[in-house]
């Protein structure tokens, strides 16, 4: 009987001891969690889950003529933002698809990637649509591409004051407004990046000029007049402008670009837009770069050696390559 309780007690201690051992081992593992938790930094690591809210209406504009005779169009975009963040004054990215002006929509797989991936580092981003220019694809004239990124800008603008609008009023969104930030992809690079700096009369075409003044020139008519259309950088994804030589020293606005050396839709220099037999002269990033570090306005250029037109659609690595570059850029301004 001795040996019995002997034996029982010695068994009792070593679960004890091996209880004790495996809380210490729990207690080291949860400490450890906690440590890399903290080591996380907001913007630069996804710490957050995602909510996203569908079809927000933020403006209604005239169609484009093929899609006549219904005269109106409402402009619809998602939100994605961290789950549970209670930061007060957010940063924003609006990002604008990609696809000639002709087609896409808001839920492009490219746009949907990046939307989640910095909304999960602390940014609240905006997917938009924009109106397209289906005339493009079947009657294309160098006044019809004007058209086409000035609508698209008009859209993009209309997006923005819906922020400051918010901002103003209800603040449901939370947003810092001197932190917004513009972004595309091809076509809606060029939205954002013609935004910023097709922004003077004298860069304004004679053969445009009175559609541009029916257009409601450089502000439009989509919505939310009367509040700001500022903004705080461009993230331009294998864009161009209509001419580079519209960048001046005046307009400090940063920019981060990333372009392919053998993009054959959107040229990496300056040459000429062939897509849908558009012959239209642009510049792109690499000329965009060039003039930007001529007058020391902040910019970043990354080069997709090899690369054609947005290769990160395509290639997971791309795409992990585009998002730490534009984090980074972007964490120097937003930090």
């Amino acid at each position: 009987m001795k040996n019995i309780i002997r034996i029982f007690g010695v068994a009792l201690l070593l679960f004890s001891c091996t209880s004790d051992y495996e809380q210490e081992i729990k207690t080291e593992s949860n400490v450890e969690e906690v440590q890399q938790l903290s080591n996380q930094e907001r913007y630069l690591d996804e710490i957050f889950e995602v909510k996203i809210s569908e079809n927000i209406k933020f403006g209604e504009a005239a169609k484009p003529k093929p899609l006549r005779p219904n005269n109106t169009q409402e402009l619809f975009m998602d939100i994605y933002e961290p789950a549970g963040d209670d930061l007060e004054a957010r940063p924003l990215i609006i990002w604008a698809f990609g696809g000639a002006f002709v087609f896409g929509n808001k839920q492009s797989s490219d746009i949907v990637t990046l939307s989640n991936s910095f909304a999960k580092r602390g940014y609240v981003n905006a997917s938009i649509d924009y109106r397209l220019s289906r005339d493009l694809a079947v009657n294309y004239e160098d006044v019809n591409a004007y058209e086409a990124v000035l609508r698209a800008t008009h859209d993009m603008r209309a997006a923005i004051r819906y922020f400051y609008k918010d901002a103003e009023t209800i603040n449901k969104y939370k947003i810092d407004t001197t932190r917004i930030y513009i972004a595309g992809v091809s076509a809606g690079a060029l939205a954002a990046l013609n935004l910023v700096h097709f922004d003077e009369l004298n860069e304004v075409p004679e053969e445009f000029e009175t559609i541009f003044n029916e257009m409601g020139g450089f502000a439009g008519n989509s919505g939310n007049a009367g509040y700001s259309d500022n903004v705080a950088g461009v993230i331009s994804l294998c864009g161009a402008l209509l001419d580079a030589d519209w960048i001046n020293p005046a307009v400090t606005t940063p920019i981060v670009s990333m372009h392919g050396t053998e993009d054959n839709v959107v040229p990496y220099g300056t040459d000429t837009i062939t897509l849908l037999d558009i012959n239209l002269e642009v510049d792109g990033s690499a000329t965009i770069h060039q003039k930007l570090d001529e007058f020391n306005i902040v910019n970043e250029f990354y080069t997709f050696e090899g690369a054609g037109h947005t290769p990160f659609v395509r290639d997971e690595a791309y795409m992990d390559t585009t998002i730490v570059f534009v984090q980074d850029f972007l964490y120097d301004l937003v930090k």
